[in-house]
């Protein structure tokens, strides 16, 4: 992202820190970045590991800091081909992390939910998708995106039973002290 500082385990073009996400603590400072952009990150985790990385985002960002996580939700066919894929997610994944919710008390920092969406790719090619093909994806995104605002559950039902190739769950949290 323009103007964003890039970490990776990896030395590749857009990489400003090399850093390991699996190990704690994360070479920032706290309460030091006002966004984050956990961008296909957290899925290459070990389960036990989200937490921890999750705790360390809430340690680094700024009071009021925004969390922006995407990932692809665990019933697509593209999260179960790839063999790096560890932790799994749903729809409701990130509701634990709130404050409200009746197992919060598994976690020591949280989250306010500021919004939830799905974004539905339903073909392996990414880079030359045909305008029928984008007809296809817009077509799913926004059905799914209906069925969300209706029910999480029914989405995430949706989503288990349609032969769907890909489908990202995009989160927007804040902190909350």
């Amino acid at each position: 992202m323009p103007g964003a500082i890039g970490v990776d385990r990896v030395t590749i073009a857009g990489v400003d820190i090399v850093c390991d996400l699996r190990h704690i603590p994360f070479p920032f400072k706290d309460g030091s970045v006002s966004t984050i952009h956990c961008r296909h990150v957290l899925e290459h985790l070990d389960p036990e590991k989200i937490p921890d990385a999750l705790r360390e985002m809430h340690r680094i960002l700024k009071p009021d800091g925004i969390l922006h996580v995407s990932v692809p939700h665990f019933f697509g066919i593209g999260y179960a081909q790839d063999p790096t894929h560890r932790g799994h997610f749903t729809i409701r994944t990130m509701d634990y992390f709130q404050r409200q919710h009746p197992c919060s008390y598994y976690f020591d920092f949280h989250f306010s939910m500021l919004d939830t969406k799905l974004n539905v790719n339903n073909f392996y090619d990414w880079t030359n998708l045909t305008r029928g093909q984008k007809r296809v994806n817009t077509f799913l995104t926004r059905l799914l995106s209906r069925m969300l605002k209706r029910s999480s559950s029914l989405a995430d039902l949706a989503i288990k039973v349609l032969p769907l190739y890909y489908v990202e769950i995009a989160w927007t949290l804040k902190k909350v002290m």
